[in-house]
């Protein structure tokens, strides 16, 4: 079976550690300024926030090699044939985004925005079960990026989106470049800000900004269809794990509470 290697396009050059944490620390002023009060709440997401951002380092780690080793096998072939299998063409979608400087600009400013948008929805509802699954999300997406090792198409194949892809089953991508591709947690962090907010405003805005992430995650090359279609029985699994009550340090706290009560000896 025949073979290719991937390009050596770095995710550092648009897709930087720099910018997460700069857009995290935005993500911290919007909430500090909008918060009504200081409170735990206020502790609680600005560790939440820290987490987010050490995760997304690790995300952006996960999946490379010792050193000694150029290339690495992904399993970037299969998710481009499932896309033309289920009709999807982000090869046409990337070639108009990539050959549109404005609206590449635009995408790609969507894309690094995550951070503050999950900001801006936080400190208008403050949500602990939002900030549970966008936490919850990025530890299980750790997990997935293991069993299912891939880029996105633009390291994965060279010359995309210009030239089409031709692999017939084996690529072989610089292991410089994170495995961080399905399923697309971009989208799927966006998914959740949308399912946890509630005030009319916040979901219109929560929808406009999904809309632009699906379209920048396949148009700047960084996911395919596919990704993003595995991101929602995701994004549903951690939504139930967020909210399930049984998972809720608070909830423990209190049925000890009321064990401890009913077992104290009454005088």
């Amino acid at each position: 079976m025949g073979g290719c290697i991937g390009s050596r396009n770095r995710k550092g050059d648009r897709l930087t550690v720099t910018a997460y944490f700069f857009y995290t620390i935005a993500g911290v002023i919007v909430i500090l300024a909008f918060a009504r009060r200081h409170s735990r709440q206020d502790f609680a997401v600005a560790f939440g926030l820290l987490a987010f951002f050490l995760l997304n380092v690790a995300l952006g780690t996960v999946g490379r090699l010792p050193k000694g080793q150029s290339f690495s096998l992904t399993m970037d072939w299969y998710l481009y044939r499932a896309d033309q299998y289920l009709g999807m063409d982000g090869l046409s979608l990337a070639r108009c985004v990539l050959g549109t400087p404005a609206l590449k600009v635009i995408l790609l400013v969507a894309y690094q925005a995550l951070p503050v948008a999950f900001a801006i929805v936080w400190s208008a509802e403050r949500s602990s079960a939002m900030l549970r699954a966008v936490l919850w999300a990025a530890v299980a997406g750790l997990a997935c990026y293991r069993i299912a090792p891939a880029t996105g198409p633009i390291y994965a194949f060279a010359g995309f989106p210009w030239l089409a892809p031709h692999a017939a089953g084996q690529v072989y991508v610089d292991v410089s470049m994170p495995r961080n591709c399905l399923p697309s947690l971009h989208f799927g962090w966006a998914l959740l800000l949308l399912w946890n907010c509630r005030g009319r405003a916040l979901q219109t805005f929560a929808s406009i900004y999904l809309f632009l992430m699906a379209l920048a995650t396949v148009g700047l090359g960084e996911h395919y269809f596919v990704d993003l279609l595995a991101s929602v029985p995701f994004c549903a699994a951690v939504q139930a794990i967020a909210t399930a009550k049984w998972l809720s340090v608070r909830w423990w706290l209190q049925r000890w509470q009321r064990a401890a009560t009913r077992a104290a000896p009454t005088t």
